[in-house]
């Protein structure tokens, strides 16, 4: 059996989701699509640093694994 490998990438956003965001489906998913590129780092303090300062920000933590299917 092969191992699978996976990754951590982080992402600092400014503002807020609704609470009817952080709800998961029945799956016990929450799914986030991004309409764009998604910037990443594998440093979690370089994606802090792009959170306000004065305001409301999001940090992600994503972890990626190969495609199995």
């Amino acid at each position: 059996m092969r191992e699978l490998f996976w990754w951590r990438f982080w992402r600092g956003l400014c503002g807020e989701l609704p609470q009817s965001f952080w709800h998961a489906d029945q799956a016990g998913l929450l799914c986030v699509t991004e309409l764009g590129m998604l910037s990443t780092s594998t440093d979690r303090e370089q994606a802090i640093n792009y959170l306000p300062r004065d305001s409301t920000g999001l940090l992600f933590e994503l972890e990626v694994s190969e495609e199995t299917a």
